[in-house]
């Protein structure tokens, strides 16, 4: 159990500022170092099917999904090297690339 204090519990925790520079945390420092000696490697992808069945509305899924990473800044961050340090960068916006393809005439 983590004891916040009765001085700090109905606090509003503020907003960062956009501008502010964001340092990584030791998880996201391990996974950059490994990213150096290995560039492209992509040993910590986890690639993801998922089969949807019936009609698919595929102009609500993708402002679905572009909802999803405008609300969670981590989706729309990326990792930047100044001077030999990394960094985190938080994109204002990102827009998912759409790119469909149908593939239902393929054999199974």
């Amino acid at each position: 159990m983590i004891d916040v204090g009765a001085e700090n519990v109905g606090k509003i925790i503020s907003k960062r500022a956009a501008e502010e520079i964001i340092p990584l945390s030791s998880a996201q420092r391990r996974l950059w170092v490994l990213e150096q000696l290995t560039p492209g490697k992509a040993s910590y992808h986890f690639p993801l099917g998922v089969r949807l069945t019936g009609p698919l509305d595929t102009a609500v899924l993708e402002a679905a999904l572009n909802k999803v990473i405008e609300r969670h800044e981590i989706l729309r961050t990326r990792f930047e090297d100044t001077d030999g340090e990394p960094r985190q960068v938080v994109l204002p916006t990102l827009k998912l690339p759409w790119d469909l393809k149908d593939i239902s005439g393929l054999n199974p």
